[in-house]
This record gives structure tokens, sequence and C-alpha cells, in this order.
């Protein structure tokens, strides 16, 4: 999910429901925001976002 990528239904633990979305992993760390369409989870900002704006 991070650095912009976008995620499958079937690489997802816990699948959200359909909608906007706190992204988090393994840990329970939030790392980001996604919007779920019921097939992929898209990528909206994640936790890199505000360092690839400093390239």
């Amino acid at each position: 999910f991070l650095y912009g990528r976008d995620v499958f239904v079937k690489n997802m633990v816990n699948p959200p429901k359909k909608g906007y979305t706190i992204v988090s992993n393994i840990k329970n760390e939030v790392i980001g925001i996604g919007k779920f369409d019921g097939k992929m989870l898209n990528n909206v900002i994640d936790r890199g976002s505000y360092l690839r704006t400093l390239e």
C-alpha cells in the first residue's frame, strides 16, 4: 500500500466495507487512507506521500 500502490482484496487480512477506510499494517500502525470498491483498495494517501513531495 505504501509508495502509492493499490491492494487487491485477495491480499487483505480483513477486507473493509465499501468506501473510505483507514489502512493499517499487521502491527495496527496506521499507514494511510484508501477507498475500497469491493475488489480493490485504492490508495488515497499514505505515510510516504509527504516525503515523496520533497523529492
